[in-house]
């Protein structure tokens, strides 16, 4: 598998909350190989330049999700300008979101993160929706 492709990937605003933007970062092209290494600088600069109060991370288009592409994402979650970490909702299926949910649940970062891992981008947005909504800050 060659590491050295680019990742297909968007980022947008899916909607504007009245605490700020809740962006979706899509990406096509975790498969057999792990590219956290790649993933976090673009994450990094969707978050920069969006610079959202929630984010949703479609893996809908990913076959597989190793640890080290977790651990790139979980760096990326955190809201540098506001010192909190950022809601995140995560769209899998299959094997990509029972590793997922695996990975969350050992390694604690669910506890950490307000994060989920839902089917459907719409399930998402409401997750962060009612994070954000739920915040004093």
């Amino acid at each position: 598998m060659d590491t050295n492709r680019p990742l297909k990937h968007r980022a947008t605003v899916l909607e504007r909350l009245p605490q700020g933007a809740v962006v979706e970062f899509w990406l096509e092209g975790l498969d057999d190989v792990s590219r956290g290494s790649q993933l976090l600088p673009l994450i990094e600069s969707a978050l920069e330049e969006y610079r959202p109060v929630a984010f949703v991370l479609n893996l809908i288009d990913c076959r597989d999700i190793f640890d080290s592409d977790i651990a790139a994402l979980a760096t990326a979650f955190r809201d540098r300008t506001r010192g909190a970490n950022l809601p995140c909702g995560l769209v899998a299926q299959g094997r990509s979101a029972r590793s997922l949910e695996a990975l969350l649940r050992v390694s604690g970062l669910s506890e950490v993160f307000e994060i989920e891992v839902v089917g459907r981008l719409d399930l998402a947005l409401e997750f962060v929706r009612g994070a954000v909504s739920g915040r004093t800050t």
